[in-house]
């Protein structure tokens, strides 16, 4: 496995090694190298020797080819550059439309949302937890404003988390109560997200309404007044809403997403969090009616043929796995024999390669884009009491626990002397995704689960002004080759050490396989090992490399009908001389329902080159409604309705006069297209 670059801690003293000195000392050492220099050694005494040169810590790697880490690159690009190419999506307030009107972009406008409906549904929201960051394909759609807040004070739910005094006297606490709230709202397809000007928390802009046409309603998100970045962190729900919420009295269903605000700053090394109930969506509730389908032609009259096709074309994701484990991390807090257990941070991952594809009717076109490689992680446990982050997230705040609160490390069979009151032996995993395309380009197309960034923070003696002990980031902790590691990989379902169980102690082969024995067998472990190891990812024995698994994504599906009506069916020869009228009267038949874009088919034979017919209005003296040169009939002829033929269509009936041809039947043909 390659040495990837400024990705192990030992990697970073160097880097450390440049600071200066403190106090002038000539004789101090960064806190980084005291660290790792103390870890290697208890490390190697551990294992009673030296690491194998050779020992890669159970982290495979795989190298993509030139044409997949070209697509890779080109989409890295495609996203450093979204939301700036022609055709971007239209956002349409209600104060631009002329005359308000019933109907825009032939949707019909929705009604205001009632103020019993929008209790009923933030009522919902709170007594139904969890986040499905999941929308739908719809295109054109109207946002209706049902609840917001503009900040977490208005809640009373807003807490802090490790906020330390600013120089200034003013606290982080005031200042995130002042700030710390809803902004603005972002909608788009998760790569491309259109903000929607004016549409805020507050009070949603203008008549609490807005059109999204030419959009996506796949992802929803905010941006917080106090934040470095935008969120997507939303549910979107069906949900049906009593009658009694409504002046009418009818019950019915609606879509609606809330939206659930998460808001961290960064500045000095101390970190802001926002609201604690990050599951839970009922900070900013919107509706969302999508627009309606095109409504088919009723059809009128006489006999029909009808040929109807559908094609559906539906978007596909399809994911490959290329790797997969369950790692172990330790984050040198403490460089003990009985601290190296390897289990201050431990979670499954298995890295996709994600791409799409549409079929037609069903049928795969065989057209795969590369979309990006992600990583999705599954948190298991968090054995470590300093500031940690997986895929930069942070390990605690995602267990939802404070700083000092081990989860899924303490139980029975840890060798502790205490009682260890700041513990949670039950909590729930987490999973998360993260985006790995960019870390892969980077190191030339090679993938390992090493890659996923995994950073802790040390308290240095240094202080601020306050007497508070600045962090220190150790930088990402690694599992260099032949290097004492930081982390180690094994196979996915493997149990970890209880606390203070040396790994040695747990995995009797761990010593003999880090000096370059045989790899460990995980599930023989002893005793010393966690109860109660919650379950990871799946260990279903589909998900072997090279699995793909794929879900449809998107669908549209286009209903095209040709409807033939016969408006006269019969025989009638049409042998006069021009200027002759002998043929008045030969064919009858109603036109009420003919319209603009319909097709007029004219069937028989002719018999003269100048075979022609004509169809007269005979209410308004004979006049002609339209002349139909029937020189090139073959099987039928036929025309385009056009606005002067219906405009001259004044009466409910047409006759006809001809020439030179023998008419057998007049069909209106008209097509429909429907997508949905």
């Amino acid at each position: 496995m390659k040495k990837y670059l400024i990705n192990g801690a030992l990697a970073l003293i160097v880097g450390f090694t440049y600071t200066s000195c403190k106090n002038n000392d000539v004789d101090y050492v960064p806190i980084a190298q005291q660290k790792t220099q103390a870890y290697a050694e208890a490390f190697k005494e551990m294992i009673g020797g030296e690491v194998d040169p050779n020992q890669n810590w159970g982290f495979e790697t795989i190298t993509i080819s030139e044409e997949e880490l070209a697509a890779a690159r080109a989409a890295v690009r495609a996203g450093s550059r979204a939301g700036t190419r022609a055709g971007e999506p239209e956002v349409v307030k209600k104060d631009v439309w002329t005359n308000f009107p019933d109907k825009l972009d032939g949707n019909t406008v929705p009604p205001d949302v009632t103020t019993k409906e929008a209790d009923y549904v933030y009522k919902w929201f709170q007594n139904n937890p969890g986040l499905t960051i999941e929308g739908r394909p719809w295109s054109n759609f109207f946002l209706q404003q049902v609840y917001g807040t503009m900040n977490l004070q208005k809640k009373g739910i807003w807490h802090r988390h490790d906020i330390n005094p600013q120089p200034n006297g003013r606290d982080w606490e005031e200042e995130f109560q002042d700030k710390g709230g809803m902004d603005y709202l972002t909608v788009g397809d998760g790569t491309t997200m259109t903000h929607v000007n004016d549409f805020n928390a507050e009070s949603g802009g203008p008549w609490n309404i807005v059109y999204m046409k030419n959009s996506s309603a796949l992802q929803f998100g905010y941006h917080s007044t106090w934040d470095n970045s935008e969120r997507q962190r939303f549910k979107l729900a069906e949900i049906e809403v009593p009658g009694s919420c409504f002046t009418d009295g009818v019950a019915r269903k609606g879509w609606y997403v809330g939206l659930s605000l998460l808001a961290e700053k960064y500045d000095n090394g101390k970190k802001v969090l926002g609201e604690q109930r990050k599951d839970y969506g009922d900070d900013w509730i919107l509706k969302v009616v999508p627009g309606e389908g095109e409504t088919e032609i009723t059809n009128v009259g006489g006999g029909e043929t009808t040929d109807t096709e559908t094609i559906t074309n539906a978007k596909y994701e399809r994911k490959k796995l290329m790797l997969q484990g369950r790692v172990f991390c330790e984050d040198l807090a403490k460089a003990t024999r009985a601290d190296i257990d390897f289990n201050d941070i431990v979670f499954d991952a298995r890295i996709w390669k994600v791409s799409e594809f549409t079929k037609t009717n069903g049928v795969d076109n065989n057209d795969d884009n590369f979309l990006r490689y992600e990583a999705e992680i599954c948190l298991l446990a968090a054995g470590g009491t300093i500031p940690a982050n997986v895929a930069n997230q942070d390990v605690h705040d995602l267990f939802g626990v404070g700083l000092t609160t081990m989860v899924n490390t303490v139980d029975g069979n840890s060798n502790v002397t205490i009682t260890w009151g700041n513990s949670d032996t039950t909590r729930p995993v987490k999973n998360i995704t993260f985006n790995m395309t960019e870390l892969i380009t980077n190191n030339n197309g090679e993938i390992s689960l090493d890659l996923i960034p995994i950073e802790v923070m040390w308290t240095t003696s240094d202080t601020n002004d306050a007497g508070i002990g600045q962090m220190k980031s150790v930088g990402r902790l690694g599992a260099n080759v032949g290097d004492v590691p930081y982390k180690f990989c094994a196979p996915i379902g493997t149990p970890w050490a209880s606390e203070r169980n040396p790994i040695v102690e747990v995995y009797s082969g761990f010593a003999d396989w880090a000096k370059g024995g045989s790899e460990p067998n995980w599930e023989n472990g002893t005793n010393l090992r966690y109860n109660n190891c919650p379950n990871g990812l799946s260990t279903d024995s589909k998900y072997v490399i090279g699995y793909t698994e794929e879900k449809q994504i998107s669908s549209t599906s286009t209903t095209t009908t040709e409807i033939e009506t016969v408006l006269w069916q019969g025989s009638r020869a049409m042998e006069y001389s021009a200027g002759g009228n002998n043929g008045k009267y030969a064919m009858v038949f109603n036109s009420k329902d003919i319209k603009v874009g319909d097709k007029l088919r004219i069937y028989g034979t002719k018999s003269t080159g100048d075979a022609t017919l004509v169809l007269k209005n005979n209410e308004n003296g004979w006049q002609d409604i339209v002349s139909i040169n029937l020189s090139d009939l073959n099987n039928y002829k036929e025309i385009d309705v056009t606005e002067g033929m219906v405009n001259a269509m004044t009466s409910t009936t047409v006759n006809s006069w001809g020439r030179g041809c023998s008419i057998t039947k007049i069909t209106r043909w008209r097509k429909t297209v429907t997508t949905n």
